[in-house]
């Protein structure tokens, strides 16, 4: 990017919060949905990444679904949606190589937990 972007950072210690810049994100739906969960996830991980079944997994093992695969495509899709929604750019959030699922953002990112 041409452009230098504010850094987002991520409080997941205590309570779970996001803000980019000096802008507060909130999001439209609870933190408890499957997509802020991937998203959780993604940031936790964002180094080394999550393989897909491992995802699948901690994503949807409780629940009783036909198609897992199609659900974790719906939720990432969600996410992005969300994350557009909320005021962050526009871009492909979620890199996906070799059935291993990695954050990707043209932002720096700073997540408490992993410090």
């Amino acid at each position: 990017m041409s452009k230098e972007l504010p850094v987002l950072k991520v409080t997941m210690l205590g309570r779970f919060s996001v803000s980019w810049g000096e802008k507060d994100i909130a999001f439209k739906r609870t933190t408890s949905t499957k997509a802020l969960q991937l998203f959780q996830i993604l940031l936790y991980t964002k180094e080394t990444g999550i393989q897909r079944t491992r995802l699948l997994d901690y994503l949807y093992s409780r629940d009783e679904l036909a198609d897992m695969a199609n659900n974790l495509r719906v939720t990432s899709h969600r996410l992005k949606k969300m994350l557009v929604d909320a005021g962050l750019p526009e871009y492909d959030y979620i890199q996906i190589k070799k059935g291993v699922y990695k954050w990707n953002s043209p932002m720096e990112v700073e997540v408490d937990a992993l410090e």
